[in-house]
């Protein structure tokens, strides 16, 4: 839980300096005529045409941005990017003054020529590639608008810079301009080049956050994976249907002492557990049953008779051949 705490700590500390370092911005319609100082503690500006979808028509605005001065030994200048543009006219065919344009002079006045490297007149949906400096410490930007159809404008990127010795808190541009270190890692280009300036020296603070906090997204991912995985094989198992083993059952000790794999002995039924049985009373022979004895017999002779089906009266001799009449001298008495 440490760890996870230190984790979620670094990150935030990396989103909230991120969010930050986020340049002011700045609305053209809304400070016509008037002038934009930059402060020595800002690194740079964002400047929008409006904040709506669609600028107005019959616009014809004028605004003067000046730089403070943020080095002892150079003259402070300012760097121009383009980050979109977006005005009705031609890329192809030129822009028509009487359309919609846009006007930035090197100076703090509009008789000040155009900036190095720039058309006189601004317009269509092609970004001008790069960075465009000015030779002092003022631009003047003015807009106009004709009566019918808009577009979305323009957001410029305005940056003080100097071309002195850096300083060990300023960033070196690949051409030379010093700039505030604050404007590194904020995901805009205020040197022009092709990648922010985070991209070219990255810190070693942001990249430890950014490495905690993948291997903290990896690891919520992979326990995620691991439990689905385990839910699933023991569904799969049971069935479809989950089962969820019972809650343990105290051992009880064997009845009685035997040894590993032999047979426990028998147990009569209603006896105490753990105990053997009652030894029987001694009987004789034959043994006997106390509660049914057999019935008393009267001793017999040899062969034993049986009194129930007693033989028939023995029957005399005969001669031989037998004669036909069994009683030649009458029949015994009581026949």
């Amino acid at each position: 839980m440490a760890y996870l705490g230190l984790a979620i700590y670094v990150i935030c500390l990396v989103v909230i300096s991120e969010i930050f370092a986020i340049p002011p911005k700045y609305y053209m319609d809304q400070r016509c005529d008037k002038t934009l100082t930059i402060g020595s503690s800002t690194p740079s500006i964002r400047l929008d045409l409006t904040r709506y979808s669609r600028y107005e028509n019959r616009m014809n605005c004028r605004l003067t941005v000046r730089a403070s001065n943020i080095s002892a030994t150079s003259r402070t200048r300012l760097m121009l990017v383009f980050r979109k543009i977006d005005i009705k006219g031609s890329d192809f065919f030129g822009c028509d003054e009487s359309d919609d344009v846009l006007y930035i002079h090197d100076g703090s006045s509009t008789s000040d020529p155009p900036v190095k490297g720039l058309a006189r007149v601004l317009c269509g949906e092609r970004e001008p590639v790069g960075s465009y400096v000015s030779t002092g410490d003022s631009l003047t930007l003015r807009f106009k608008s004709d009566t019918w159809n808009t577009d979305d404008g323009f957001k410029l990127l305005i940056t003080p810079f100097h071309t002195g010795s850096c300083l060990g808190s300023e960033y070196r541009c690949n051409g030379g301009q010093c700039i505030s270190g604050g404007n590194k890692c904020d995901n805009y280009r205020q040197c022009g080049e092709s990648i922010d300036e985070c991209e070219v020296t990255r810190t070693l603070s942001w990249i430890a956050g950014v490495v905690v906090g993948v291997i903290f997204i990896l690891v919520i991912i992979g326990l995620g994976v691991f439990c689905l995985r385990r839910f699933l094989r023991r569904r799969n198992n049971s069935g479809g249907v989950v089962k969820y083993s019972a809650a343990p059952q105290p051992v009880t000790a064997p009845p009685m002492y035997q040894q590993p794999g032999s047979v426990p002995p028998y147990q009569q039924p209603g006896t105490t557990p753990g105990y053997y049985p009652p030894a029987p009373e001694p009987q004789g022979y034959p043994p006997q049953n106390a509660a049914y004895p057999p019935p008393y017999q009267e001793p017999q002779g040899y062969p034993p008779q049986n009194a129930a089906n007693p033989p028939p009266y023995p029957q005399q001799p005969q001669g031989y051949p037998p004669a036909s009449n069994p009683y030649p001298y009458g029949a015994p008495m009581g026949q």
